[in-house]
């Protein structure tokens, strides 16, 4: 069967800008462009111990959960895992999802109800946008951690206001300003709703997140955390009250009619939650890193390029064709970065996209800067 002109077109549009995707063969080279922040991924040591509990386990069910969580797949570590993960991230409860995007669009394509107000960053991860369309609710953006735009946006007429951050943002690697949004939420009778993605494995005491280190986790209305990032695995949690766990688990779509995950994924979660808080010297590491890299850009006087220095940190270039120049140059020298190009980021704001891990040695940065300022 034929492929319709419209879709063509669209793939034709999209080769004709420069900005066509495509699936990357894995590459090999130094990691400046995984969200695999403290190495958990790839650690020897983690996955040694976790395929040796493989064999060891007896349980009649671990690859596979058998249906959903409502009729035969809410297996024992379930509930389980979800106790540890509420004491962990410092919540009442908690559900478990395969994927953040996974536990997003159950989130957000159920809570907010018709004449409910969900005001959202407008650099909110693409997954919420997706999933708040689904929702009846009236949707507005506003501009990018600005509070006096949020300010003229929260006009309403009735029924619930929620407020959608990030609280360190995936394109930018800003921090949302969680204090003030706290703030405002009690001022203006909202209810805060933060993706804790990448925050989680890095922020707040042995990577609770960064509510948890500012203590704000009470003044919070839900939470999404993430094991696919710092973590190193795959798996998402919302932290949340009994009450929105209870709703979650009658009305949204997403968890009520999908196979629950396999139980060995929940065990890895585990595992690699109790790795970390055994080697919590990894989060120092990454921070000792962001801080060289830091004083690099100061070095090659290349500090005003970058709007923040986070671990998620970018170069700004603005235009599309350099942007993807000089990304090819880099990995041809053995540098894996990432160019981000439009829809992900507005015209003209192209960048290059460099990841700092606590796994990334001194001279790695440093051979880094040296190839870059040949570039420009």
């Amino acid at each position: 069967m034929s492929t319709p002109d419209s879709i063509k077109r669209m793939l034709h549009k999209r080769k004709e800008n420069g900005r066509f995707r495509s699936l990357p063969k894995h590459a090999q080279g130094i990691d400046f462009y995984s969200n695999d922040y403290l190495g958990l991924a790839g650690n020897k040591e983690l996955r040694t111990s976790f395929l040796e509990f493989l064999n060891e386990n007896k349980e009649e069910y671990l690859f596979g959960s058998t249906g959903s969580r409502l009729v035969s797949g809410n297996l024992p570590i379930f509930e389980e895992a979800e106790a540890i993960f509420s004491a962990f991230f410092k919540s009442v409860n908690s559900l478990l999802f395969p994927s953040g995007f996974q536990a997003n669009l159950a989130l957000f394509s159920s809570l907010p109800q018709k004449n409910d107000l969900v005001v959202y960053d407008a650099e909110i991860h693409a997954s919420i946008k997706s999933s708040l369309r689904q929702s009846n609710a009236d949707l507005r953006s506003f501009k990018h951690n600005d509070l006096d735009d949020l300010k003229q946006k929260i006009r309403h007429q009735g029924g619930e206001v929620y407020l959608v951050v990030e609280s360190v943002y995936s394109i930018s690697g800003d921090l949302a300003p969680l204090i003030g949004l706290t703030q405002f939420c009690a001022e203006n009778n909202c209810r805060l709703i933060v993706d804790e993605a990448h925050s989680t494995g890095i922020y707040g005491l042995e990577g609770r997140g960064l509510c948890v280190e500012m203590n704000i986790q009470d003044l919070v209305f839900a939470r999404i955390h993430t094991f696919g990032k710092a973590m190193g695995c795959a798996g998402a949690i919302i932290a949340c009250s009994c009450e929105l766990r209870d709703f979650l688990i009658n009305f949204s779509i997403p968890f009520i009619y999908s196979t629950a995950m396999p139980p060995a994924q929940v065990y890895n979660m585990l595992f690699h939650l109790e790795y970390l808080r055994k080697n919590s010297h990894l989060i120092s590491q990454l921070q000792s890193n962001i801080l060289l890299f830091k004083n690099k850009a100061i070095e090659y006087e290349m500090q005003d390029r970058f709007s923040n220095f986070n671990h998620i940190l970018n170069l700004n270039i603005g235009d599309d064709g350099l942007s993807v120049l000089l990304m090819n140059n880099l990995c041809k020298n053995g540098f894996l970065v990432k160019a981000m190009l439009p829809p992900t980021v507005p015209d003209g704001a192209s960048s290059l996209r460099i990841i700092m891990h606590s796994t990334n040695y001194i001279e790695e940065i440093d051979n880094l800067f040296l190839h870059v300022k040949k570039l420009f």
